[in-house]
């Protein structure tokens, strides 16, 4: 199938040049390419584009599947990479008001896609599908905050930790265990599955009360709150401590990326240097994470056999990237200049286009040759 039908094939590619630009653009302000102190520029870049590439990429291949309706659209595909583009150029002129107001119409357009498949659906594929409407309602919390009060802090706490960390423990309690391949964790359409509404609602209270708590001042409680939930999450959903049914190499980097996502909150939790901590969240957390489950897509959607995660050599080499440029990142402090500190820049961007050199080989020719 073409780009149409599988959206991720033009996404996940722009996805990561879109990654590469955002840390770049600390390269352009060092040479004097660009006058602005690129902070929010960065982070807009990297949330609204980058991360907001693989989730509309994920989102607009998957849903369709799971909920036996119709595909995406040429109209609605094109729209995606317009806006994502669009966000680029935005932050790269310091247009970062714009950008967010772009934003609301970027998450308008994927409900709109979600909605219309759901109601001709009408009912979940799994129960952590609870979270997405949690995920939305974050985005939309922040931007409003931001664009009402013009404060940055909820725009990345909300829009961006906040949406992104519901849609990865809601997707991921059923994407993870999978993908690691552990006992009883199948995955795919026709499944039978037991959910459990009270459960995940109680975990999608917890996750978001936690946002609200550090909003409103409690920074140490609501990061603690965080921190415990994410850990359960790692543990019992999963399944951090679970041995696979076999070893997969894709898996082990999922679980990498777990133990990230929680040292980094354990990080933050007291206090110790927040900036740099929270790039062992966004780096090893989940830029780590996008890329695995973005691995399993591509494989799944091409005549390449799964069996690439358990073998990869590539897989390894951009886990230990991404692992060693958050460590790098966090070592920096709160420098944007400095060797450790372009250290990082250089194996993050290292990690992202070893795994398109790979990658855009399955999406776009299909291989079924293994390359290591």
């Amino acid at each position: 199938m073409g780009v149409v039908s599988n959206p991720y094939k033009l996404l996940f590619s722009l996805g990561v040049l879109f990654g590469t630009l955002g840390v770049l653009i600390w390269w352009f302000f060092n040479q004097g390419w660009i006058s602005f102190y690129p902070r929010q520029a960065h982070f807009q870049i990297m949330f609204f584009a980058f991360f907001w590439c693989f989730v509309a990429g994920f989102l607009m291949t998957a849903i369709p599947r799971m909920t036996s309706t119709h595909l995406s659209n040429p109209i609605e595909v094109s729209l995606v990479a317009l806006l994502t583009t669009s966000q680029v150029i935005l932050n790269f002129f310091n247009l970062t008001r714009f950008s967010t107001i772009l934003y609301i119409f970027q998450m308008g357009l994927l409900i709109v896609f979600i909605l219309k498949r759901f109601l001709k659906f009408r009912k979940l594929p799994f129960d952590g599908f609870l979270f997405m409407p949690a995920a939305f309602l974050s985005a939309f919390v922040g931007l409003f905050l931001f664009l009402k009060l013009g404060d940055e802090k909820s725009l990345i706490l909300f829009s961006g930790e906040g949406f992104l960390l519901n849609l990865i423990i809601g997707l991921g309690s059923k994407l993870v265990p999978a993908i690691s391949r552990l006992p009883n964790a199948v995955m795919g359409p026709g499944v039978s599955f037991h959910p459990n509404y009270r459960r995940v609602v109680i975990k999608v209270l917890l996750l978001n009360s936690s946002f609200f708590l550090e909003y409103f001042g409690s920074i140490f409680s609501g990061n603690l709150l965080r921190t415990v939930v994410i850990l359960y999450i790692a543990i019992v959903d999963f399944g951090l401590f679970k041995k696979g049914t076999v070893f997969s190499f894709v898996g082990a980097g999922l679980k990498s990326a777990a133990v990230f996502l929680v040292f980094g909150h354990l990080m933050r939790t007291f206090g110790l240097e927040v900036v740099p901590s929270s790039h062992l969240i966004y780096i090893g957390g989940f830029s780590l994470l996008t890329l695995m489950i973005a691995t399993r897509v591509t494989l799944a959607h091409s005549e390449f056999s799964l069996d690439y995660e358990l073998s990869s050599k590539r897989v390894v080499i951009i886990t230990v990237l991404l692992c060693m440029a958050s460590v790098f990142r966090w070592v920096s402090g709160y420098t944007f200049a400095g060797p450790v500190f372009w250290i990082s820049i250089i194996l993050y961007s290292l990690a992202l286009l070893i795994w398109l050199d790979k990658h855009s080989k399955l999406i776009w020719r299909g291989s079924s040759q293994s390359s290591h």
